[in-house]
């Protein structure tokens, strides 16, 4: 017995030949309920690239030569990235790309590629202590989340710098394959920076992986959640630099200098380091300052010019007096550091902490806003770009002194 084939239902009107040509080359309209809407549709590569242009026949026929040229672009970004990535598959294949966009980046100093090696290395060696394999070896699309945040946690014991720099560099790699369509979203996603500090054994702030002395925590006093980080006020900083000057060893004497340097000009180590006489313009009272990172030669926009202040004067010329025979390329400091002496000359003097070299340029920033400098000028001095967001974010601690002294001068109903 022959079988009757039931008549297929008919589709409305509106969705037989949904994308119709029209007269302009690639623009489609589609037929809705609510009316005609306008598509850019061509093929590239390959692959077929859509988007609405709109419902206005004239608006859309402007808007597809925008869309075309766009549409080249990304096709052909999508067909170089695409030959080249074919072959990538395990993490390991994006990890040596990532490494070699590393190495080939111009605008990263030495010290910073040498540091994204390391902080790969430490993904390879953790990675391996926890799962017993190697992720070199692993599919990128088989790694979960859940095995990124084990990971993770896992190596939360390091410092909070090095933990943060191995994180991101773990999402730079599965970014990699994100950036060349082999993967759709990173697993690595969810994992987050930590705070700079955490609470250890005994009640005492600092970073994990760093544990104190019995010295150091009788003579230290650091801060409880919440609080303000301790700077010292200006009559401290003279008692600290004071204290350094009188220790005999020799350098120590080169080392309090090199302390004022740092806390006058808010520089760097680095670029403190950099410093030579002929930076020094007493004509236009400023001081040049070179803020390449380590790279091998400076740039225009990695200069900047400091004033001289009244403080900076004075340390100059006593530095211009005990060098007669200088010369314009010698260097301004006689010690490239002096983190050590100042610390002890902290511990002596029973100050809540030890100091650090980037705490002198925390202090000479602190000590600029509460004197009424405006936060971009200070902003430009520091060599931020942001005009000042990094400054209030950072480096402003106000002390008590500071603020009692502008409130007694703020009146807000006259």
């Amino acid at each position: 017995m022959k079988k009757t084939r039931r008549p297929k239902p008919q589709k409305p009107a509106w969705k037989c030949d949904c994308y119709q040509p029209t007269d302009a080359q690639c623009l489609y309209r589609r037929n809705g309920v609510r009316g005609a809407v306008y598509y850019g549709r061509v093929k590239r590569h390959g692959k077929i690239y859509i988007a609405r242009l709109g419902v206005e026949y004239e608006q859309a026929k402007k808007a597809i030569r925008k869309w075309l040229s766009d549409v080249e672009q990304r096709a052909a970004a999508a067909s170089s990235a695409g030959n080249g990535a074919r072959s990538l598959v395990t993490w390991g294949d994006f990890k040596d790309r990532y490494i070699r966009n590393v190495d080939l980046d111009v605008g990263l100093a030495e010290k910073t590629k040498t540091y994204r090696h390391e902080c790969v290395h430490r993904i390879l060696t953790t990675w391996k202590g926890i799962f017993q394999e190697e992720i070199e070896e692993r599919k990128i699309t088989t790694i979960t989340q859940d095995q990124c945040a084990t990971w993770a946690a896992s190596i939360t014991g390091y410092f909070v710098t090095t933990y943060n720099n191995t994180v991101a560099t773990f999402k730079k790699v599965f970014e990699e394959a994100i950036a060349v369509g082999h993967l759709l979203a990173s697993p690595a996603a969810g994992l987050k920076r930590i705070g700079k500090l955490r609470r250890v054994d005994g009640g005492v702030l600092g970073e994990p992986g760093e544990p104190l002395n019995p010295q150091e925590r009788e003579a230290l006093s650091m801060p409880d959640d919440g609080e303000e980080r301790w700077y010292p006020t200006p009559e401290q900083f003279r008692a600290i630099v004071a204290k350094m000057r009188s220790y005999l060893f020799g350098p120590c004497q080169a080392a309090a200098e090199f302390a004022e340097l740092l806390a006058y000009t808010g520089c760097r180590l680095s670029e403190a380091n950099r410093l030579r006489w002929c930076d020094v313009d007493w004509e236009r009272n400023r001081l040049r300052v070179n803020g390449a990172k380590g790279r091998a030669r400076s740039t225009e926009s990695s200069l900047r010019y400091l004033p001289i202040s009244v403080d900076l004067a004075d340390l100059l010329r006593r530095l211009e007096k005990a060098a007669p025979n200088r010369q314009p390329k010698d260097k301004i400091a006689r010690v490239s550091e002096c983190r050590g002496t100042m610390q002890h000359a902290c511990v002596d003097l029973h100050m809540p902490r030890k100091l650090d070299h980037h705490d002198l340029r925390h202090w000479f920033s602190t000590r600029a806003v509460a004197g009424g400098v405006p936060v971009p000028v200070v902003s430009d001095w520091l060599g931020h770009k942001d005009g000042g967001a990094l400054l209030l974010k950072t480096y402003r601690h106000e002390d008590e002194a500071v603020n009692q002294k502008w409130a007694k001068k703020l009146k807000l109903t006259s």
